[in-house]
């Protein structure tokens, strides 16, 4: 199997992004909406060299792994999280909320866009498990 590391990705092509790999199975991404999602949720993910034509092309959100979890914090990673959202050029600020909470020793995170309320990407930092994208 090529695609046996990966479970979900989305591939670009000339900035639109037409196929997605889901269990190992290559199927066609219709909507513009749902391909800007998770190519926003990959983005997410990734880490800076992960992708090697663009190393400095991610989120890199393991930055704040090791960080005790307060107000700071949660005010620096929702400011962290939108200039990279914006910065990725996948959604500007005029499309997409960040909205925060912290619940004991985690802190959570909601992206809520505009045009697909229904479709929440949630960011967990726990100090115990790191970083978390559903």
């Amino acid at each position: 199997m090529i695609f046996n590391n990966v479970s979900t990705s989305t591939f670009f092509f000339d900035g639109g992004g037409d196929f997605e790999i889901s269990n190992n199975d290559i199927k066609v991404i219709t909507g513009n909406m749902k391909v800007r999602i998770q190519a926003l949720k990959d983005f997410l993910r990734s880490n800076y060299n992960d992708y090697a034509y663009n190393p400095n092309m991610a989120a890199n959100l393991d930055v704040f792994i090791g960080r005790g979890i307060d107000e700071n914090l949660k005010a620096e990673f929702d400011d962290y999280l939108k200039r990279g959202i914006i910065a990725s050029k996948l959604f500007e600020a005029s499309e997409f909320n960040v909205y925060s909470v912290i619940s004991g020793s985690t802190l959570v995170f909601r992206i809520i866009l505009r045009e697909a309320e229904d479709e929440i990407i949630q960011i967990t930092y726990s100090t115990a498990l790191g970083v978390t994208i559903d």
